[in-house]
């Protein structure tokens, strides 16, 4: 089936129920039985849509870079909130998926085909990344990149992060709340940008991401 193919609601329920499993206990525990069971059909009405467990996770993939591309192609609004908006829709959206990157290794591992649609997804995060640096240096809220660096390496640099801090949520079991985990893709994204903003910036996009994922503000020293 083309993973472009528009999904029926069973298809859904299915890529739903994975999607969970997939994140909860790790790609390689979970069989197409167990999904079959989560959405309450049998295992052969399962494989009658994704005959493969490789069909689901490749199917997932897209749904993640479809969501992906979607937040990273918005056009940057120089406002505060929406800065904190942005981010939080963008690592809610990694969070999601967050199998795709805490499993990689054993996904490769299976399917050399995982690299590319890997490859694909960082291309896409950093030139949107690389986009959205450039905009702000040039409306002035953050300064101009000089080299060495450039904004290609600070996209880059970006990505690494996100990846990192997802991960690191990822593994850490049912402690790590979703919320726990953005908020601290957020502040480590933040500090990137922080040698390049004004002062009060970042801290006032740090607010935002506080009133966005309902935390009470930090008392930072300033």
């Amino acid at each position: 089936m083309s993973r472009e193919t528009a999904r029926t609601p069973t298809q859904q329920r299915i890529l739903d129920a994975a999607l969970a499993l997939f994140n909860e206990t790790g790609i390689e525990r979970v069989s197409l039985y167990r999904i079959a069971a989560q959405v309450g059909i049998s295992q052969g009405n399962l494989t009658y849509h994704f005959a493969l467990k490789q069909d689901l996770v490749f199917a997932l993939i897209h749904q993640l870079e479809t969501e992906m591309t979607l937040v990273l192609s918005q056009r940057r609004d120089v406002t505060t909130r929406s800065m904190a908006n942005y981010l939080v829709t963008l690592f809610r959206v990694m969070w999601k998926h967050r199998f795709f990157f805490v499993s990689f290794t054993y996904l490769v591992r299976d399917d050399p085909l995982i690299e590319e649609s890997y490859n694909r997804l960082a291309m896409i995060a950093q030139e949107g990344s690389m986009k959205r640096i450039d905009d702000a240096a040039a409306v002035g809220d953050i300064a101009m990149i000089r080299p060495p660096n450039s904004s290609r390496i600070l996209a880059e640099n970006m990505w690494a992060t996100w990846i990192n801090q997802i991960c690191i949520g990822g593994r850490s079991g049912p402690e790590r709340t979703e919320v726990e985990t953005i908020y601290d893709c957020c502040l480590h994204h933040l500090s990137l940008i922080h040698p390049y903003a004004p002062e009060g910036y970042i801290l006032r996009i740090v607010r935002k991401v506080e009133a966005a994922l309902g935390l009470e503000p930090v008392p930072y020293k300033v």
